[in-house]
């Protein structure tokens, strides 16, 4: 806050009468804005780390003005985890799904602004079948025999999990 402070002096004749009034004038100058945070971009990636169900994501630069003094600070808020005067090269980490990200800038008069973007989490990556070589199964007395995906696995794993398992029959026998 700015002040400043004017003293006016009104001299009015009248009738050969000199009468002198004074008034103090007060002007305050307040910036109660908060900086302007240039608009970021929801983007979407692929999860990245192979073993969990999360993705590795460098946080882009972020540009803030103010109208009246320097930006002081950027603050980054995430899904698990804050970053305190956030210096324009932090890599975190987001799970799977929608993750808001809120950036506020602080100015020199304490004024802040927010801008919040989405960093969607997908899996793109598609699992890993690994399944037993040979597979030996007794048939009952009519034929038939009924065999559940989960006896041919050997490991299939995925980040994300796997949904579900699926057998098909390869021949038209």
């Amino acid at each position: 806050v700015t002040k400043v402070m004017r003293t006016w002096v009104i001299s009015e004749w009248i009738c050969g009468e000199d009468e002198v009034t004074e008034y103090v004038q007060i002007i305050e100058i307040v910036d109660d804005e908060g900086p302007v945070i240039e608009a970021l971009d929801d983007v979407s990636v692929s999860t990245t780390t192979g073993y969990d169900c999360q993705a590795v994501y460098l946080l882009p630069s972020i540009t803030a003005e103010d109208n009246c003094k320097d930006v002081n600070r950027i603050d980054v808020a995430y899904p698990g985890g804050f970053i305190e005067d956030y210096d324009g090269s932090e890599i975190i980490t987001l799970d799977l799904g929608a993750n808001d990200i809120t950036v506020t800038a602080y100015d020199a008069c304490f004024n802040s602004s927010q801008e919040t973007f989405t960093v969607n989490v997908e899996d793109n990556t598609a699992p890993v079948a690994v399944c037993d070589q040979n597979t030996v199964v007794a048939l009952s007395n009519d034929g038939l025999v009924e065999v559940f995906a989960h006896t041919f696995d050997d490991g299939s794993y995925d980040e994300c999990g796997i949904d579900y398992m699926e057998v098909k029959r390869m021949d038209d026998g």
